[in-house]
């Protein structure tokens, strides 16, 4: 049979056999003959969509905040990867991104005090990774939920607990600012360890138990009673010494004023006085009709 020939029947043998299978699209799976063998003919939409997804799977994008670590074959890397669009071998290279940014742990944990008193502390602590040492933190302790729980929590909660185990009850009250501050210096140095950076610490809670703050809601009292029976006695003794003054005053007034009368003053207070009127009988001289 000639070639042309043997081909028309084969198309024809293909056209029956899709309609058999139900196919309508006859036209998107249409073949033509290849050196004895069938291809399709849109090889050319594959191999573009081949490439495309190729090119799709060598890129990766590293976004704002964040750092690329980049492993060969499971081997973590010296190479990072900043902000940006980078290029890999998808058959050997894979891109683990990390955060840079600040992140928050809210942590509470409780500890005893120098004199034996059980404290509850909540902290939040704020840090972030060194971008630089990406791909250590990584090889050691992995991404940053990883970081937050092997390092962040257990850290934090040690160096509480050593803060608090120098510090009495009145001391952790009293000294809060103090305290915060011990504490963020002796957890920052346990973070460089692991190439993480410790930007804040507060305090959001501190509580003793219910007994401590029983005694000390009880000694407070005690001492605004001190405070009130020491002011009504202070003012009590201020009033009796105000009394004793202006009677002492009274007195040392009169005693100058008896000084300073003299007989030419008596008979002139005595005329700024007088109404002009002698009296009808008096066994008195008048001041200002005596002899003298």
């Amino acid at each position: 049979m000639p070639l042309a020939e043997s081909s028309r029947a084969s198309e024809t043998s293909v056209a029956i056999q899709c309609r058999i299978l139900n196919c309508s699209d006859i036209h998107i799976i249409k073949l033509s003959l290849f050196k004895g063998g069938y291809v399709y003919k849109n090889v050319k939409y594959v191999s573009l969509f081949f490439l495309l997804s190729c090119f799709c799977i060598s890129c990766v994008i590293v976004g704002p905040g964040e750092v690329g670590t980049v492993t060969n074959f499971g081997e973590v890397q010296d190479e990072l990867f900043q902000e940006g669009l980078h290029f890999i071998n998808p058959l050997k290279q894979k891109v683990i991104i990390l955060s840079t940014r600040v992140l928050k742990s809210d942590i509470i944990t409780e500890g005893a005090s120098k004199d034996l008193q059980n404290v509850s502390i909540g902290v939040q602590v704020n840090w972030h990774i060194d971008a630089t040492k990406a791909n250590k933190i990584y090889q050691k302790v992995g991404n940053t939920e990883k970081v937050n729980e092997i390092v962040i929590i257990p850290l934090t909660k040690e160096s509480i607990k050593a803060t608090l185990a120098h510090k009495n009850a009145e001391e952790i009250i009293t000294l809060r600012t103090d305290l915060k501050i011990e504490m963020e210096q002796m957890l920052s140095k346990k973070f460089e360890e692991y190439r993480i950076v410790l930007d804040d610490m507060s305090l959001t809670d501190l509580d003793f138990s219910k007994e401590f703050n029983q005694a000390i809601e009880s000694k407070q009292i005690a001492e605004q009673e001190l405070k009130k029976a020491q002011y009504i006695s202070d003012k009590l003794k201020k009033d009796a010494e105000g009394l004793v003054n202006k009677a002492q005053g009274e007195s040392e007034a009169q005693r100058l004023r008896q000084m300073s009368l003299t007989k030419e003053i008596l008979q002139q207070e005595f005329i700024k006085k007088w109404d002009g009127k002698l009296p009808v009988y008096t066994t008195v001289p008048l001041p200002f009709l005596t002899s003298e």
